[in-house]
């Protein structure tokens, strides 16, 4: 698993709303508050899976369906329809994509998980046993790729040895994966592909636009990928990518138009909160203020100077609404203790007439 420290929060803020000192200073408050209590989206893959998962659970929303534009933006003050997430898992994602963007070591293992996490019946597939695929979504299998800048090639893997036996008909016995390859007739080179990428039914390739603060998508069919690596390899140049130490093929994003391997009108969004999109009025009702005199504040102080501005938001709503209860559970926890409690009061003067 790989775990990354999150960022300094205040600098992601600062980078996000630069000149909005007052907004700000808010949505600072507010994102230190909600990931201190709810903590961040986390940064290993399968913790990503689940808490992704949880979070549309929790919402009783549905995952999205592989191939359409995903709004994990939409709130009840810009979506008429479909998921409305509320303020603090929308914090969540801001800051995951915040955060992501800037760690290029670890940047595709931990998509992997998130992938999995926003689409419908997708399940993260953890340990090396699924082969050269990383998640699957409605039993499909699939291998993600995952790049800021459009102008690097995806590396499409290792294209593993050629056998002693293969080497030995094609003549081939110095020459690399590739150059073996380009010595075998069409049907043959695709088959041998085909068997190296089997346990992957389609791709999955993202292009990440900081600019916008959001996700382009291009979803890939394997035997597409397949005739597209067999072409390149029997080219004059075949192109290239890098895989761990060494070469592997590698393909462009604007090739996967240019060279028709998705329409022109498959590329599908992933849009993130933006900090533009987080209203002051909403901010505040998430941060204690104990010259602003509301009736959550008092609620809030009920807590003590320590923990005041540690509890959740749902937690002083849930008091709030049903004061009663509250009470009545404090009472039934020590009966005893309260009854003291309040005679001293009394008899102090300490209780209010």
């Amino acid at each position: 698993m790989i775990f990354i420290i999150s960022m300094d929060f205040k600098r992601i803020i600062r980078e996000a709303v630069e000149g909005e000192e007052d907004k700000k200073n808010l949505l600072d408050a507010v994102l230190g508050k909600i990931l201190a209590i709810y903590s961040p989206i986390p940064k290993s893959p399968y913790s990503c899976w689940r808490v992704i998962r949880n979070i549309f659970e929790s919402e009783g929303y549905d995952r999205y369906d592989i191939g359409v534009d995903v709004n994990l933006n939409a709130s009840s003050n810009n979506a008429s329809e479909g998921n409305k997430f509320k303020i603090k898992d929308r914090i969540r994602f801001f800051e995951f994509f915040k955060t992501l963007s800037k760690e290029d070591d670890v940047r595709g293992f931990v998509m992997e998980g998130f992938l999995a996490g926003i689409f419908k019946n997708g399940v993260y597939m953890e340990g090396k046993s699924h082969g050269k695929s990383d998640i699957t979504i409605n039993g499909k299998r699939y291998s993600v790729k995952s790049k800021i800048d459009k102008d690097d090639r995806y590396s499409l893997g290792s294209l593993g040895k050629i056998n002693s036996s293969d080497r030995e008909v094609h003549n081939c016995k110095e020459k690399t994966t590739i150059e073996c390859l380009a010595d075998m007739g069409e049907e043959e080179r695709n088959g041998k592909i085909k068997d190296i990428y089997k346990d992957i039914d389609n791709w999955l390739f993202l292009k990440w636009d900081t600019s916008k603060e959001e996700i382009i998508y291009r979803v890939v069919s394997n035997d597409n990928m397949v005739k597209w690596m067999s072409d390149s390899i029997s080219g004059e140049k075949p192109r290239l990518g890098k895989s761990g130490g060494g070469k592997s093929l590698g393909i462009k994003w604007d090739e996967l138009v240019k060279d028709k391997l998705v329409g022109e009108n498959k590329s599908k969004s992933i849009i993130f909160p933006k900090s533009k999109d987080f209203p002051k009025k909403e901010l505040e009702k998430y941060i204690y203020d104990k010259d602003r005199g509301l009736g959550k504040d008092k609620i809030y102080s009920l807590f003590g100077p320590k923990y005041s501005e540690k509890i959740r938001y749902d937690v002083i709503r849930s008091i709030q609404r049903d004061p009663d209860s509250f009470i009545k559970r404090i009472i039934k926890w020590n009966p005893e203790r309260v009854r003291n409690l309040l005679n001293n009061m009394q008899n102090s003067g300490e209780l209010p007439q």
